[in-house]
């Protein structure tokens, strides 16, 4: 199911697995860089459901696992406009002209349930069984059968 108004950009780097379904304004998509020097993927298992004005990007790669529930306005991103341990070297540069840059893959086990408006970052292993709460920023790994809070 693929609500209203949902893209999919540069869909050849993504796999949808069956009954996946997309609710309104959903954007899913993949980054190349100059010439092709990554490869980026997005794999969504089967039965995994997210909700309206749900983002995903990657210039790297994203694994969502098997019936997966994610709320509305949730980020799942997996690089940056440019390193940001190199900050400095990249004041003259505008955003849109950095080289993207990735901290690694992410990866969401099956049976994992993310709230609304959380954010996933880069390099995130968020293991099978677990709950991520709303409004929490993850950028690391959260582990099997377990609840993260964002400590804010």
């Amino acid at each position: 199911v693929i609500g209203d108004n949902c893209k999919f950009i540069n869909s050849k780097g993504i796999k949808l697995h069956d009954n996946v379904s997309f609710g309104d304004n959903c954007r899913i998509e993949t980054y190349y860089q100059k010439n092709y020097t990554n490869n980026p993927n997005i794999i969504i298992g089967k039965g995994t459901s997210m909700g309206d004005h749900t983002h995903i990007g990657s210039s790297n790669g994203i694994v969502i696992g098997s019936n997966v529930l994610i709320a509305s306005k949730v980020l799942i991103i997996d690089h940056d406009h440019g390193n940001c341990k190199y900050l400095k070297d990249l004041k003259d540069i505008p955003p849109t002209k950095r080289e993207l840059y990735s901290k690694g893959k992410i990866i969401i086990g099956n049976n994992v349930w993310i709230g609304e408006s959380a954010i996933i970052l880069s390099g995130s292993i968020i293991e099978s069984g677990s709950v991520i709460s709303a409004n929490s920023l993850v950028k690391g790994t959260v582990v099997t059968n377990s609840v993260y809070f964002s400590k804010n």
